[in-house]
Order: structure tokens, then C-alpha cells, then sequence
């Protein structure tokens, strides 16, 4: 596919594309200030640039920073699947306020939510047309300042949310689960 000799183009010397294993591969290496919608990930889908929704975001030192104390700014990326993992390292802010990642996303009304809620609990959201909680860990409670590696599995209607290496919640849900 055209997609895919894109992909394999040589960025190394030696015919190899480190980013082969991933469908979008971001270090949000770019001058601090940037906006994150004019920022370009290592890989990412042909045309798939970062977007608001209502974002905001901007690279702070090598990181996407948000720019506001609201819970719910956002960016995403379409990846291009349904079922995917998504990991990143996430800092806990200081004073607490709902972060994590998004996946799933269409539009602003449809996507899940797994994220360290501003009351420092593990919790998965679904925002079907409206912003539903499914699950939450209730069992470790995570201290604002510090960073951790979040990983989100999906599968068909399954949704799994470690935190550190920790699966913190998982569900299955038959609400909403394409890409």
C-alpha cells in the first residue's frame, strides 16, 4: 500500500524505520511554544495532524503541556483503528486536575476517557453524546507532581488501564467501540 512504502522510507541509512512498530510515534521534540496542532509527531497517519478538541496544547520542553487548570482539554490523533495500545508518561499536575489519554476519539462527543481523575483515583470514561463514568480503580490513589506510565489497552469491547505497569481498571462495554 502507498501508506506503507511511506512508512519504510529509509530514516537511518540502513533501510530501517525505527518507528515501524507503531501507528503514531510522538517525543514532542519542537521549540517550546509551539502549538500542538502545528507540531509534527515522528509517525503519524498521512494527514493526521494533532487537533483540538478544545485543546489548546503546547510543547513545554520537550512535553505537551496543557495550557489551562480545566479538566477536559484534549488533543487527539487518529491513528486509524479501533483496537490499539496507547502508552505514555504523564506527570500527575500540581494542583490536581483530571489528566490521561483519550482513545477511540471521532468527534468531541465520542471517545473514552482513561485518566488519573482530580481526586487522585484511576477512573474510564465513555462520552457517547454523554459523559458517562464506567469504571473506576477506588484503590490507589495517585500524589499530583509526580509522573506516571500510562498504558491503555482495546479490544473489541474490552478496555484495559494500567498505571506503572499496574492494571488499575478494566471493563467491557458495548458502547461505543470503533475508532
Amino acid at each position: 500500500a502507498p501508506f506503507q512504502k511511506t512508512v519504510a522510507a529509509v530514516a537511518d541509512g540502513d533501510g530501517t524505520d525505527p518507528y515501524a512498530a507503531y501507528l503514531v510515534y510522538d517525543t514532542f521534540t519542537d521549540t517550546t511554544g509551539v502549538h500542538l496542532h502545528d507540531h509534527v509527531p515522528e509517525k503519524a497517519p498521512v494527514g493526521a495532524p494533532w487537533t483540538d478538541y478544545p485543546g489548546g496544547y503546547t510543547i513545554q520542553t520537550n512535553k505537551a503541556a496543557t495550557p489551562s487548570a480545566a479538566d477536559r482539554q484534549y488533543e487527539g490523533i487518529d491513528a486509524g483503528v479501533a483496537d490499539a495500545t496507547m502508552e505514555c508518561d504523564v506527570t500527575f499536575p500540581n494542583p490536581a486536575k483530571t489528566i490521561g489519554l483519550v482513545g477511540r476519539l471521532s468527534d468531541a462527543n465520542h471517545c473514552w476517557f482513561y485518566v488519573i481523575h482530580s481526586t487522585g483515583v484511576a477512573r474510564i470514561y465513555n462520552d457517547n453524546a454523554g459523559f458517562t463514568q464506567i469504571g473506576s480503580s477506588g484503590s490507589t490513589v495517585f500524589t499530583p507532581g509526580t509522573t506516571y506510565h500510562f498504558r491503555v489497552v482495546t479490544s473489541g469491547n474490552s478496555h484495559s488501564f494500567y498505571i506503572d505497569g499496574n492494571l488499575e481498571v478494566s471493563l467491557t462495554d458495548q458502547v461505543y467501540n470503533n475508532a
